[in-house]
Order: structure tokens, then sequence, then C-alpha cells
């Protein structure tokens, strides 16, 4: 294939995925959109993902397979998309899939629009036959959407791989991913990184991603990188600190952080909740001394939570949640 006729770079990043990997590759290989290339990146797998790729390369042209030492995920992806040769860059977790139209859709809607990013909606889904349709905040928003006005899109999960990318973009502005061995959430970075620097992108409402939340090995599900996050969002404050629109970016940033260290720490045990709440506590006072917390900005249930977690002892703050937790 003429490199030039590369439509979309597709990077999978795989590690120990042998049980996942083949659905994955089949969604990929028969994709309607007959331009694309995919990046198989092998982090040093330990069972037979490397012979899975292996055996789909050969019969198939279009994929590259990238094989190296364990690094980390992050690693994975910058490598992936550093070798990418198409106009867009799309992503796809090895122990999920797409649907065979994903890369046409949102290439065209890319295409029309003259966009950097195209975001679809996706299914939550297991293999017992649990399936469900996410909810993007901006499921009902057509046109092009500025992130910095319609600063919702900020808050909401990452999901960067329900999206493709312009390649010329993420070289331009120096995106990537945090090289952090063994680390989560670098996701997280990536996904405010893309929006903190661009005016132009579009939302699909049609879900044509399958997210799988039933893999006991996905690093979301592991308690033993709790401040992972933390270091994601420091990486996302030096970032956006060389950026024009900074004092209004660093405000959503406050919100974006809040709502995930309040996710991560409610997934903790009881002593590793409470430590995690009192560092919370700490950062968000230094924030807001810092004329970096504004009301206007964040959802109602986050600001009340946040009024509770400054003004009320951490005990206190992780009790009411845990009986929020419960109730629901």
């Amino acid at each position: 294939m003429n490199m030039n006729t590369i439509k979309v770079s597709v990077v999978v990043p795989i590690y120990n995925a042998q049980e996942y990997l083949e659905e994955c590759l089949d969604s990929l290989v028969s994709q309607s959109l007959k331009d694309i290339e995919m990046i198989l990146v092998n982090d040093g797998s330990t069972d037979n993902s490397l012979k899975i790729a292996e055996e789909y390369a050969k019969k198939d042209k279009r994929i590259r397979i990238l094989n190296k030492k364990n690094t980390g995920y992050g690693d994975s992806m910058n490598k992936g998309i550093s070798m990418a040769r198409g106009n867009y860059v799309g992503i796809v977790e090895p122990d999920d899939y797409c649907s065979s139209e994903m890369f046409e859709k949102l290439f065209s809607l890319a295409e029309k629009h003259m966009v950097d990013i195209v975001r679809g909606n996706y299914y939550h889904y297991s293999k017992d036959g649990f399936q469900e349709m996410a909810p993007l905040y901006m499921k009902n928003r057509s046109g092009i959407i500025e992130p910095l006005r319609d600063y919702g899109v900020f808050y909401e999960p990452p999901a960067i791989w329900s999206a493709i990318y312009k390649k010329e973009f993420l070289k331009k502005n120096k995106i990537g991913f945090l090289n952090t061995p063994g680390a989560s959430y670098q996701d997280a970075g990536f996904h405010f990184k893309t929006l903190a620097c661009t005016n132009r992108m579009v939302y699909s409402n049609e879900p044509l991603y399958y997210y799988r939340v039933d893999n006991p090995n996905s690093s979301v599900k592991s308690l033993k990188k709790t401040m992972a996050i933390v270091e994601e969002y420091r990486s996302i404050e030096i970032f956006v600190d060389g950026l024009n629109d900074k004092d209004l970016l660093m405000k959503y940033c406050q919100v974006a952080k809040f709502g995930r260290y309040h996710w991560n720490l409610l997934r903790l045990k009881k002593k590793d909740a409470r430590a995690f709440a009192k560092f919370m506590k700490d950062e968000f006072k230094t924030r807001k001394k810092l004329g970096q917390i504004k009301k206007q900005f964040f959802p109602r249930k986050y600001w009340i939570s946040l009024k509770i977690l400054l003004s009320l002892p951490v005990g206190i703050y992780l009790c009411i949640f845990a009986i929020k937790r419960i109730i629901k």
C-alpha cells in the first residue's frame, strides 16, 4: 500500500492479551475503510500475543509489528504514533474491538468538517452479554465544538480509543503519553492535552467501539497504582502552563482532576482511602488559594463534594461517600 494513501493509522498497544487479541484484530482487518494501517506494538508480552500478531501480519500487509521489551503503555503508544504514516491516528486496546465501519465513519466526519479530533460514542460490554451505550456529555451537539467554550468535554471519561486524531496536530503540539513504566491512567493526560490544543472537533453519538469492562487484568482495576493519577495531572498542569489560555485551562483542569481523584478514592481500601483523601484536601486547598477553583466551572455534584472535603474532617467526608455508595 502506498503510504500516501493511508488515511488512518491504528495503534494497538499489546501486553499479554492473547485471550482477546484475535477478536480485536478481526475487527480491524475487516474495516470498511481499506486505506488504513495497523501498528501492533508488542510490549514484551510473555504469552502468545506476539505469535498471534505475526500470524495476522502474514495475511494482511497493512499490519506492521513493533516488538520491544516491556517499557509500559505510554512508551508503546509514543512509539506507535511516531511510526504512523496516516493522516489520522486511532487507538484500539487489544482487549476491545470496534464496529467494521468505525474508521470509515470517523474519517468521513474528519474530512467533512476539517477538524483535529473526531470522537464517537461507545459501548461498555462483557462476555456474559452485558452491553450498554456510554452517555457522552456532548451527545446532543452537532457541528464544530470548541473545547475552551464547551468545557464540559474536559470532564468526560477519557475514552481516547473512541476517537481519531490528526497526526500533524499531535506532532505540532508535541502531544504524547508519559513514559512512566507500569503506570496507569495515561489516557487522562492525552485526553486533556488534545482538547486543550484544539478549537475544532466534532462528536458522533453513534457507538462504534466496544470497551470491555470484565478484563480482570485491566490497569484501571489495579489498586497498586494509587498515585499514578497524581503524576498524570502534574504532567497536564506543566503542559497547560505553556499554553496561551493557561489560566482558563488550569481552572478546567482542577475540575477534571477532582472528578478523577474522587473516582480513584472510592476504589481504595480504608487505610489508603484516608491517606489519599488527606492528599486531595491539601491539594485543592492549595489550588483554591491560587485562585484556580471556580464554582461556575464545576458540575453541581462535584462542587458539593469539594465543599464537603474542604470544610469537614477527612473521616466524615469518607463516611458520607461510603453511605452514598451503599445507597446506590
